[in-house]
């Protein structure tokens, strides 16, 4: 664990991971309940040993003692890297003292919302040559339609929404009756 010596490194990491991990459970949550499709998506992006062994010559996802094995092993390797590389970098900056309170700083909070937008901003760029900040398209991950990134981002932006409330709040001066009466005296 190289990235785990930065301390901000590692807190960018948590943040950035637990987004990616939100907005990807998301995506695979509403392509079950609007396409009932349980883990299409993941096992379409796997790499290609896996997804031949998992699809017919249509690329339509198949069911059969073969592929139900790389399906497990699918959605292990995905537990493993999408929650479980975020859990590895909050334990480690737990074991290093640090705690919610030294996780979600400003510019660890700016920074990874920043990187998340470069991100679309560039694929944006990249694939329909224009500005955007989210970007929706079929070039990145393979998908059957695009309506799972909406609730991807949605996921993104409910957590920002959360940290940032939840860091104003513990950033005012808390206001005691005490504090009144000790000025007075």
């Amino acid at each position: 664990f190289l990235l785990t010596k930065s301390h901000f490194l590692r807190r960018f990491l948590v943040v950035q991971g637990v987004g990616i991990t939100l907005g990807w459970y998301a995506a695979l949550c509403n392509d079950y309940v609007l396409h009932a499709r349980v883990y299409h998506i993941l096992y379409r992006n796997m790499p290609s040993v896996m997804t031949n062994a998992m699809t017919d010559s249509l690329g339509e996802i198949v069911y059969t003692r073969q592929s139900m094995v790389f399906m497990s092993l699918s959605i292990i390797l995905d537990l493993l890297l999408h929650p479980g590389l975020t859990f590895c970098m909050w334990k480690s900056h737990r074991t290093s003292g640090g705690d919610i309170h030294t996780l979600l700083t400003w510019d660890v909070i700016v920074s990874t919302y920043l990187f998340s937008r470069l991100w679309s901003i560039v694929h944006v760029y990249y694939n329909e040559e224009k500005l955007g900040f989210f970007y929706f398209g079929y070039d990145v991950y393979k998908i059957d339609d695009l309506d799972s990134w909406l609730p991807a981002y949605l996921a993104e932006g409910v957590l920002y929404t959360v940290i940032v409330f939840w860091k104003i709040h513990m950033d005012m001066p808390v206001k005691r009756p005490y504090d009144a009466e000790k000025k007075s005296n």
